[in-house]
């Protein structure tokens, strides 16, 4: 069973949330907050495997609670769950090593998704919000120069050892057209292997590209 703290101003989000969650049977939400001390608080006292999290909050908001967690040692997964695609946001919780993220427009089926796999120890990333961290990779940080967002969100998942049916799966395409971005993707990086594309964030940040 997979604790989860709902963490949300908006009282009806908060409710719709914990129904949504509460019906799947893997999933058990022990508890909510109104604003990001009152989720600090109760991750320390509640203890959960996950917390879902919105950005704009009152008191404190979703990127100092992740930053104070992080600092605190608790043991406690992180899905971002917004209405908003702020980037520079977005960017602030990506370099705090948040594991997901999620907006608000998210289909029922495909929450629960994201949060079993963030539990899973994986990432899950909107298309929207692989989008704005593909422009600041390429365009910001350099670190995967020429690949498209769908390039870049491929990239993430085999970093996470992502196989190339679970990809196809993953974001409904075919399987052959994964085969087409991963082919194009080692051209683009000038590697040879899957492993090779896994380690290139590394590779070129060591050799200055």
């Amino acid at each position: 069973m997979i604790k989860v703290l709902i963490v949300d101003d908006h009282p009806l989000m908060r409710d719709a949330l914990s129904w949504v969650i509460s019906e799947a049977a893997d999933f058990q939400v022990i508890g909510e907050a109104a604003d990001g001390a009152e989720a600090l608080e109760k991750c320390f006292q509640l203890q959960p495997d996950m917390i879902l999290l919105d950005i704009y909050m009152p008191v404190m908001d979703g990127i100092e609670v992740i930053q104070r967690i992080h600092n605190s040692g608790l043991s406690v997964r992180i899905m971002v769950f917004t209405s908003s695609n702020d980037k520079d946001k977005i960017i602030s919780a990506m370099h705090l090593g948040t594991d997901g993220f999620m907006l608000k427009n998210t289909p029922r089926a495909q929450i629960l998704a994201g949060l079993r796999a963030v539990a899973q120890g994986k990432r899950y990333i909107h298309p929207e919000i692989a989008i704005i961290m593909a422009d600041y990779l390429n365009n910001e940080n350099g670190l995967l120069p020429k690949l498209s967002p769908r390039e870049t969100e491929i990239v993430d998942l085999i970093r996470q050892s992502y196989s190339n049916r679970e990809i196809a799966d993953r974001l409904v395409i075919s399987i052959s057209t994964v085969r087409v971005h991963v082919n194009n993707i080692m051209e683009k990086l000038k590697v040879s292997t899957r492993r090779e594309i896994a380690h290139s964030d590394e590779e070129m940040h060591n050799s200055g590209g």
